[in-house]
């Protein structure tokens, strides 16, 4: 039994004699009285022990060099005998038993004696971490060991806390090529735009620590892949330490080491599945652009894009055809599985859409896991290192490279960076590679003699469920809106950041989504709001032509266009039904030419459309009252008056006619002016008279006999 052993079983039984003997105790003297029992203070808080990692020599080179351990100690609040204890075991053989001593499952003994450090015979530094060593009596052969450290109670023999470590001992000769890794940090942050179009502050202290772990990263050949909301939420807090992040980045990216994407992290099968492929094209331009304006980079995008999302065919043949990209990090989770895998892929490969193949690289998930804010930084950092040299282990000497990709999920730390820094500086078997690098010079991975060929694995689905619709919806509305604002307006631009914003794959529900579009919505509706229709009022015509004013009010604060469409049965527009009109004030009026085709009371509607006439702004109605003649109701007066006095003058001119044929004696019978005039303005009757063969046509009719008809040749009676 090893020497840790014998003391846990001598702990257990010691811990067995202290219970009997305190049973014996109760059982013959009773229980204490309860005035002698002491008070438990609780204001001092309990602590068990613990021990921290600090930082340990990265790797040893030669046979019999010191290895050593920083560690932090923490003591407990009783009274305790403390020692660190070292364990040395035997070198991993596959990396999945790399993997599981992470876990603190490490088989087998000790291949060196345990070290034992009696705290008390510990010289603390000035900061108060110790330090203790070993010698690295491992022979002539690579491997990677798991060092177990323990924090042990030298009087009861408890492990009160530890931690595995690794002892990368490399003392064989290494004139081959190195395994390069390409590390990829995101710069990232939930959505700091809210649905409400406000923003929320970022935290004060991930600020400090972020700018710190940007300058520690410089001299690394890092690839950074900050996320263009993120950026702009910098670029809006007035808080100096985000500028110092700002600066820190722009420092960093200044060696073309940026990698662009969309402005928020999306699903882009999710998008071209619904057939929203213009809002990849949004998030595109506008992530471009952020990074391009406030990182002062050219272009920020590339031809280089990492995926953290699982991509699909048609992914990778948008990527590829519309916009350039011709290397893919994508993630294994993300990528169809490898028949019969042995060993860790260690090099690009060829990525096949539909119709496009683009470069691959796969991150790698075991190195990936290494960042994790919720662990010792330092310690999480030497596991990253001790992973890399298992993996070059796997096949020494061969020119391969591996991509470690940070989750966006992790918050860039200082002392993580500097440890893996300080861990690859001067490292025989692994160096730190630009991405650019690890796919121009690492051969290609092959399958059996062949080029490997992966695919992207089965459709991961829609992320925008329940969304589509009301996305499509309000990109249309709010399209509108900038056709009434103007391509250099601000609104429609922070609007649409919010509606991309909805897009985002931090987004864990429909719900979340749902709330940013209705914000979008609202806002919308708030704009056209600001512009007020005139008031339904009455307005008279005294002529057949004339202009109808109509006033318009703005009150959304900037200028706006508009298209005004004019509609009225009675009425015609010479000018055109519909006119464009900018509204640059607070009122406008304008006067809209009519012609009115009818006299009368009738309405005209007026509608308020967007520009590219997909929005309707407003309606509204006014009364027209026309009291001017129309050309035919003219024409057919003055026709009937015409007629009239045509048939007033023959009809005269028949009644002298008549009276001159009248007896003498019968002028006086119209002496009375009034009957004169009646008797003028009667149509004569005639009569038809028969005298043998002679038939007449003679004044007068039934009640009213006409005197005798004059034989022809005669005139009167004589």
């Amino acid at each position: 039994m090893s020497r840790p052993r014998r003391r846990a079983a001598l702990a257990v039984a010691a811990a067995a004699l202290v219970a009997l003997a305190a049973l014996v105790a109760l059982a013959v003297l009773g229980p204490a009285p309860t005035a002698a029992a002491q008070p438990v203070n609780a204001a001092q808080p309990v602590t068990a022990g613990a021990i921290e990692f600090v930082g340990q020599t990265p790797y040893v080179t030669k046979p019999d060099d010191p290895w050593g351990v920083r560690i932090r100690i923490t003591r407990p609040s009783r009274p305790s005998n403390l020692e660190v204890a070292v364990s040395v075991y035997d070198a991993v053989a596959f990396r999945s038993e790399f993997q599981e001593t992470l876990a603190n499952r490490i088989f087998g003994e000790p291949v060196l004696p345990v070290a034992v450090f009696p705290l008390g015979s510990l010289t603390p530094e000035t900061n108060g971490d110790y330090s203790v060593g070993l010698t690295a009596n491992l022979g002539s052969r690579d491997g990677v060991h798991p060092v177990r450290v323990e924090l042990r109670d030298r009087d009861d023999f408890d492990v009160l806390d530890e931690f595995v470590t690794h002892l990368v001992y490399l003392p064989g000769d290494h004139t081959g090529p190195k395994l390069g890794v390409s590390v990829v940090l995101p710069i990232h942050e939930k959505p700091a735009l809210q649905p409400d179009g406000t923003r929320r502050r970022p935290d004060e202290a991930e600020l400090a620590g972020l700018s710190l772990a940007i300058d520690a990263a410089g001299p690394l050949p890092v690839s950074f892949v900050p996320t263009p909301e993120t950026v702009a939420a910098l670029v809006g807090s007035n808080d100096p330490r985000a500028g110092a992040v700002l600066k820190s980045l722009r420092d960093a990216v200044g060696g073309g080491s940026l990698v662009g994407g969309t402005y928020v992290p999306v699903s882009l099968p999710a998008l071209t599945a619904a057939g929203l492929d213009s809002e990849v094209a949004q998030q595109m331009e506008r992530g471009a652009g952020t990074l391009s304006e406030v990182l002062r980079v050219p272009e920020p995008v590339g031809g280089t894009w990492v995926a953290q999302e699982p991509l699909d065919a048609a992914s990778i043949d948008l990527l590829a055809s519309r916009y350039g990209i011709d290397q893919v990090v994508a993630t294994e989770a993300g990528l169809t599985p490898i028949p019969d895998q042995l060993v860790t892929l260690t090099g690009p490969f060829q990525l096949d859409g539909e119709r496009s193949t683009v470069h691959g690289a796969a991150a790698d998930a075991g190195l990936s896991a290494h960042f994790d804010n919720k662990g010792d930084q330092a310690l999480q950092a030497s596991h990253l290192l001790a992973d890399l040299a298992v993996l070059y282990l796997d096949l020494p000497g061969e020119e391969r490279g591996v991509v470690a990709l940070a989750p966006r999920t992790w918050q860039p730390d200082r002392t993580y960076l500097d440890t893996v820094r300080a861990g690859l500086a001067g490292n025989p078997v692994v160096e730190a590679i630009p991405l650019d690098s690890l796919f121009a010079n690492v051969p290609d991975a092959t399958d059996l003699g062949q080029p490997l060929v992966r695919r992207p694995a089965v459709d991961p689905g829609g992320s925008l469920t329940g969304v589509v619709d009301e996305i499509r919806a309000v990109r249309a509305r709010l399209d509108a809106l900038g056709s009434v604002l103007g391509p250099t307006n601000a609104v429609s631009g922070d609007l649409g950041e919010r509606l991309l914003v909805a897009q985002s794959a931090d987004l864990s529900s429909p719900r979340e989504r749902t709330t940013y579009l209705a914000g979008v919505r609202k806002a919308i509706d708030e704009q056209l709001g600001g512009i007020v229709m005139p008031q339904n009022r009455s307005i008279t015509l005294t002529a057949r032509r004339g202009e109808i004013p109509v006033t318009f009010q703005n009150h959304t604060g900037h200028p706006v266009k508009v298209i005004v469409r004019m509609e009225s049965d009675k009425l015609t527009f010479p000018a055109g039904e519909t006119l464009e009109i900018d509204l640059t004030r607070l009122n406008t009026t304008h006067r809209f030419p009519v012609v009115a085709r009818t006299s009368g009371t009738f309405p005209i509607r007026i509608t308020l459309e967007s520009p590219d006439g997909d929005l309707i702004v407003g309606r509204a109605r006014l009364t027209v009252r026309s009291t001017a003649a129309s050309g035919v109701g003219l024409g057919i007066s003055l026709g009937a008056a015409l007629f009239l006095a045509i048939w007033w003058g023959r009809h005269s001119l028949k009644g002298r006619r008549a009276r001159v044929l009248m007896e003498p004696g019968e002028v006086a019978d119209l002496a009375d002016p009034a009957e004169s005039a009646a008797a003028a303005l009667t149509p004569p009757t005639l009569r038809i008279v028969s005298s043998g063969d002679t038939v007449q046509a003679v004044p007068g009719g039934e009640g009213n006999p006409s005197p005798p008809v004059p034989t022809p040749g005669t005139l009167g009676g004589g």
